[in-house]
């Protein structure tokens, strides 16, 4: 994995500030110092050698829980999409995350649907623009209504005859 650009350092910078803000006050220096010097070994381990994901990978799922993994697989969507688009690789790296962390296909589709809802998914070069275009519609067309199903009342109440 390669170290990204300003717009994946600032998805990681804005998250790292969310955690930060979300501390108890008298946590928050120390949190601070903590993921601060994550950031600055990680960001020198991506330019000596690479980023290695393996031991975060192993450690995630000695430590966390499902939120936790859930989470870490979200920032990394949202690291990837900061530019706006996603290649094959990128999306290939991601299930690799998921199955890795042990999360589900269909919840690993849904934060995919999520996220690249409204950013271009780098399709195969050979697809033509407008094939590409209607992929993205229908993916577009199956978020809003798994989202409008989600939002429907959970028990549907039979009208009552008197």
């Amino acid at each position: 994995v390669s170290v990204g650009g300003e717009e994946e350092g600032g998805v990681i910078k804005a998250w790292i500030e969310r955690h930060i803000n979300s501390a108890q006050p008298n946590e928050r220096e120390s949190l601070k110092s903590e993921m601060n010097a994550a950031v600055q070994k990680c960001y020198q381990e991506g330019i000596t050698t690479g980023i290695q994901t393996s031991h975060p990978i192993e450690r995630l799922n000695e430590i966390g829980d499902k939120a936790t993994k859930f989470e870490a697989l979200e920032l990394c969507f949202e690291v990837m999409s900061a530019n706006e688009k996603i290649s094959p690789e990128e999306m290939n790296l991601l299930r690799t995350y998921a199955d890795s962390l042990n999360i589900p296909k269909e919840e690993f589709e849904r934060l995919k649907d999520f996220h690249t809802l409204n950013i271009a998914l780098v399709e195969d070069p050979d697809k033509d623009d407008e094939r590409q275009h209607q992929c993205h519609k229908h993916r577009r067309q199956r978020v809003v209504l798994e989202q409008c199903t989600f939002l429907q009342p959970l028990h549907h109440s039979e009208p009552t005859q008197h």
